[in-house]
């Protein structure tokens, strides 16, 4: 196995101001630009018969009596959602679990 050895021959003050200065730019100037959007895809929801469904309505209900129902409706597939997600709703509600 051979040794690896790094030298940095020739750093001016210059040189590295140009490269922090160009680092800085690039970092600022990824706040700016909107990146979420353009790796965004679309999820297909909107072609459901409901389309999209953003109301927690139809998630969780608390009934005149006070009894919460959450509704989990897509399959478990060992991530705990299903007592996790009730846990979390009782928590913020500050219902009995």
């Amino acid at each position: 196995m051979t040794a690896y050895t790094a030298a940095i021959d020739n750093v001016s003050r210059r040189g590295f101001l140009r490269g922090v200065l160009a680092t800085g730019g690039l970092v600022i100037a990824a706040e700016f630009v909107p990146l979420r959007t353009a790796f965004a895809y679309a999820t297909g929801a909107a072609k459901f018969s409901g389309g999209v469904v953003s109301d927690p309505h139809v998630f969780v209900a608390i009934d005149p009596t006070g009894i919460v129902t959450i509704v989990a409706h897509r399959a478990e597939i060992g991530t705990c959602s299903r007592t996790s997600l009730p846990m979390c709703v009782a928590d913020e509600l500050e219902a009995d679990w």
